[in-house]
């Protein structure tokens, strides 16, 4: 399988998973090396055409704005709010006294903030982010067509016999997490070869040609 058709064919799997933004990058990099490939241009004729479709425009609403009845009715049947007893205590006192009142509260802060802000936390570090979730993308070709195949997924290992070509793709990993697979020839001839993509771009990679031999990669996703 050329580079070419393994991008293609991870580009229609993750368009029928329905992520046209992840096959988008195939397509992209299929016209990169083929500027004329019509399936790429196609695909991504169509991922547009979806995209377009997934934005529904409003009509503005022209007029005067009338508000629901409900919110009328509350209008009318809302009761008076009382005021705080300090606030209230504060608005009869003379315009002398409120100055006094609100410069000593100033004052008091002034003197404190200081104070409080040595002692208090970095917020710095209290600031979380979350990571992006990694797709990784496995591949097995070659000329042999069977392999028995082992590999890491992001909730634990997986074994399994397969027919070749095969590819199978994870849109939760980690960043920081192991990742790995590795495949045996299940024949007695013949070449294998195991690849490990990160979004669209092969990361790494190992072959093996002979009887039974085994190819394997692993990895920290950093």
């Amino acid at each position: 399988m050329d580079e070419i058709e393994r991008l293609l064919e991870l580009g229609r799997m993750d368009l029928e998973a329905g992520y046209p933004q992840y096959a988008r990058e195939y397509f992209e990099k299929v016209l990169a090396l083929d500027a004329a490939n019509r399936e790429a241009i196609d695909a991504l004729a169509r991922i547009d055409e979806l995209r377009r479709k997934a934005v529904v425009p409003v009509e503005p609403i022209r007029g005067e704005l009338v508000e629901p009845p409900h919110k009328v009715e509350q209008k009318r049947t809302a009761p008076k709010k009382e005021l705080d007893p300090l606030a209230e205590w504060f608005r009869k006192q003379p315009d002398l006294n409120k100055v006094v009142i609100l410069a000593s509260i100033l004052l008091a802060f002034v003197i404190c903030c200081p104070a409080l802000m040595r002692q208090g936390t970095d917020t710095s570090t209290l600031i979380l982010s979350t990571p992006k979730p990694l797709k990784v993308t496995y591949m097995v070709h070659g000329t042999t067509t069977s392999a028995s195949l082992t590999y890491e997924t992001p909730d634990g290992t997986e074994q399994r016999d397969v027919r070749l070509p095969w590819q199978r793709t994870f849109y939760n990993f980690s960043k920081g997490g192991f990742v790995y697979i590795s495949a045996q020839n299940r024949r007695s001839a013949g070449s294998i070869r195991v690849e490990i993509w990160i979004g669209g771009e092969l990361w790494k990679h190992a072959e093996s040609s002979g009887a039974y031999v085994i190819a394997s990669v692993d990895g920290l996703l950093y």
